[in-house]
């Protein structure tokens, strides 16, 4: 199965409308948001894209209690704080907005995935572990959704047949 994997939309619901087209052109029916919405409604645009949306918050969602009240919780799962450990098609996943804690999580040995946002950079790589759960855990990042501080936006596909994720550029 197919993921979208988002972070740092910083308001750019435009952007998220291409996203989503995109996504929806290739079958995705869940998504995850790793974080800086910034404002609630960014938030109602993924609440009425047609995909569901696992999220965590990020450092620049300050109007929390307003976001929430714009999504429908069955479309939007949004957490408490700004990570959560979570399974999807088989696969144990670590969600978080900061990379400092992705790093923990992906040396622990315990997921096969984690996923973080924050510095606005794409990256993938596999850590591999000796004495874990798992012998290897995808940490990636799938840059700004919103194309903040980068040269394009960008977003993940995280394909959980293979543990590997597609970074996806709009030009």
């Amino acid at each position: 199965m197919q993921l979208a994997v988002l972070a740092d939309t910083h308001d750019r619901g435009e952007l998220l409308d291409t996203i989503i087209e995109q996504l929806k052109a290739r079958g995705i029916t869940h998504g995850i948001h790793l974080g800086d919405f910034c404002a609630p409604p960014v938030l109602t645009i993924l609440s009425e894209s047609g995909i569901h949306w696992t999220c965590v918050w990020g450092n620049c969602d300050a109007d929390r209690l307003n976001s929430a009240r714009r999504v429908d919780p069955a479309k939007v799962d949004l957490p408490v704080t700004e990570h959560r450990a979570w399974s999807y098609a088989g696969r144990d996943v670590f969600l978080t907005h900061y990379p400092e804690i992705a790093h923990i999580a992906a040396k622990c040995g315990e997921y096969d995935a984690v996923f973080y946002g924050h510095n606005h950079t794409a990256a993938a790589e596999l850590v591999a572990h000796t004495n874990q759960t798992k012998t290897e855990t995808l940490l990636a990042n799938p840059g700004s959704a919103g194309g903040v501080r980068v040269v394009s936006a960008s977003y993940g596909i995280y394909d959980t047949e293979t543990n590997r994720m597609e970074h996806v550029v709009l030009a």
